[in-house]
C-alpha cells in the first residue's frame, strides 16, 4: 500500500500535512473575513482603494463575454492570492509558505490553455494552491482566457 510501512503504519510526513491544512484554513479565513478582496483592495496593492476598478477600466469595455466572465471569476476567487493584476501579490500571499505564481510572466502566458485549465482544476498542492473542482469547463475556459489578458 502506498504511504504505509511494512507494519501498516502511515509513513506520510505529519508536518507537511499540518502545514497544508494550516494554509487552507488561513486562506478560508482570509476569504471569509476580507471577502477575497472583491471590494476593490488587496493588501498587495494597498496604495489605492480603487485598484479593482482601475484594473477593470484598463480592459477593453467591449471585451469578449467569456473574458469578462473570467475576469469576474478571477476577482471573486483568485485576487486574494494572485492580486488584482495577477502578479502573486494578493493579501493572502503573505500567509502562504510559497509566493503565488505571477500569472503575467511569459512562461505562464505561453502555456497551452489545457495546461492552465488542469492547474486550475487540480490545484498545485506543493505550492499551496487548492483545486477549484467546483468550476465547470466553461468557467475554467473563461478564467484561462482572462488570465491570458494579464500583462
Amino acid at each position: 500500500m502506498h504511504g504505509t510501512g511494512p507494519g501498516g503504519e502511515d509513513k506520510r510526513n505529519p508536518l507537511k500535512i499540518l502545514v497544508f491544512i494550516a494554509v487552507i484554513v488561513l486562506l478560508i479565513l482570509y476569504i471569509l473575513v476580507f471577502g477575497g478582496c472583491s471590494d476593490g483592495q488587496s493588501s498587495g496593492d494597498a496604495g489605492s482603494v480603487n485598484n479593482t476598478k482601475s484594473a477593470e477600466l484598463a480592459l477593453n469595455p467591449n471585451m469578449d463575454p467569456g473574458v469578462k466572465n473570467g475576469q469576474k471569476i478571477f476577482q471573486t476567487n483568485c485576487v486574494a492570492c494572485h492580486g488584482v493584476r495577477g502578479k502573486g501579490d494578493g493579501g493572502a500571499a503573505k500567509a502562504l509558505p510559497k509566493k503565488p505564481q505571477d500569472l503575467t510572466l511569459s512562461e505562464i502566458q505561453n502555456l497551452p490553455n489545457s495546461v492552465l485549465s488542469q492547474k486550475i482544476r487540480n490545484g498545485a498542492p506543493s505550492n499551496g494552491m487548492p483545486p477549484w473542482k467546483h468550476f465547470n469547463d466553461k468557467e475554467i475556459s473563461d478564467l484561462v482566457a482572462y488570465i491570458k489578458t494579464l500583462k
